[in-house]
């Protein structure tokens, strides 16, 4: 019986260091791959997420330095997150339901008068823009 615990205490500690190991190779290539998909679905606006840290154990992901800019006028960025994180909660996916905590901290929005003339002179739709996708 002690030789079963030690073989189980031992494959979860190997799946502990695998994990943390995979997540620091992951994150960059996420990053990029999260961003990338977001701005092929955004119309006239652009958004780099400065870092991503994604955690294995709790199917968790936190972005950090957010920015989101009109493409005809950059300056100021429309919006600014320093930092969003997203969570599964287990509870709900072990019931077969995906479920998700966010938490946005200190968002800043900026609207001048330049970025919103420019708005309202784009002929597509705000329904085809791609907001809704990319959220």
């Amino acid at each position: 019986m002690r030789r079963w615990w030690m073989w189980l205490v031992g494959v979860v500690t190997l799946l502990a260091v695998a994990s943390v190991v995979v997540s620091f190779f992951i994150d960059e290539p996420l990053r990029r791959h999260i961003e990338q998909q977001i701005n092929a679905q955004l119309q006239g606006y652009t958004v780099r997420i400065g870092a991503l840290d994604f955690h294995p154990f709790s199917l968790s992901v936190d972005l950090k330095d957010v920015v989101i800019v009109q493409d005809g006028h950059p300056d100021p960025p429309v919006l600014c997150v320093p930092e969003l994180s997203a969570s599964v909660q287990w509870r709900a996916l072990l019931a077969g339901r995906l479920v998700s905590d966010m938490r946005i901290e200190r968002p800043r929005v900026h609207l001048n008068l330049m970025q919103v003339r420019h708005e309202a002179r784009d002929e597509a739709p705000v329904q085809e823009r791609g907001w809704q996708e990319a959220l």
